[in-house]
């Protein structure tokens, strides 16, 4: 579980911040490839795998950045991280 410890942060370069963005993107990747730490390497060759959540929970309706261009709370939440990757991985199978 990540969590975003500064929900109303104003600063856009907050380090805080920009680590709860870099955990939530190894928990996304964790989420689609478990501990397979090579097929997250070659995963993050090429695709932005922030933007694609981003995306993905403007297309479910979710808010997914704050003012200050950080993820908002509900981009955190297990359940969106959960869903996302179950859609994603349920996409790639189908196009195998």
């Amino acid at each position: 579980m990540v969590t975003r410890r500064h929900p109303l942060c104003e600063l856009t370069r907050c380090p805080v911040c920009f680590a709860d963005h870099e955990e939530l993107e190894q928990e996304l990747l964790s989420q689609l490839f478990g501990e397979n730490e090579a097929a997250k390497q070659a995963w993050r060759k090429h695709a932005d795998t922030l933007g694609l959540y981003h995306s993905w929970l403007h297309r479910k309706g979710i808010p997914a950045e704050d003012a200050f261009g950080w993820a908002t709370v509900e981009a955190f939440e297990d359940a969106n991280i959960r869903a996302f990757a179950a859609e994603h991985t349920k996409d790639e199978n189908e196009g195998a």
